[in-house]
């Protein structure tokens, strides 16, 4: 009786100790995963500022070439 008190304790705990494991994996992907997330969220509006200052850029250009060939 005692050794099988025992045996059902062990299996009971380690059956706690698993599902507390795949809770703290679960939290650590998903950490991961957000964090993973920021950095690209920060690389996209890095790259989408640069193509607008470009495009700016472009239509600046654009601008100037129209007034300088309309005063010829």
């Amino acid at each position: 009786m005692t050794l099988q008190n025992l045996i059902l304790w062990l299996i009971a705990v380690a059956f706690v100790l698993l599902v507390m494991l795949i809770i703290v994996g679960k939290n650590y992907a998903v950490r991961q995963h957000e964090k993973q997330l920021r950095k690209d969220f920060q690389n996209n509006k890095d790259h989408y500022r640069d193509v607008k200052a470009s495009f700016i850029e472009t239509r600046k250009n654009k601008g100037n070439r129209i007034e300088s060939s309309s005063k010829h």
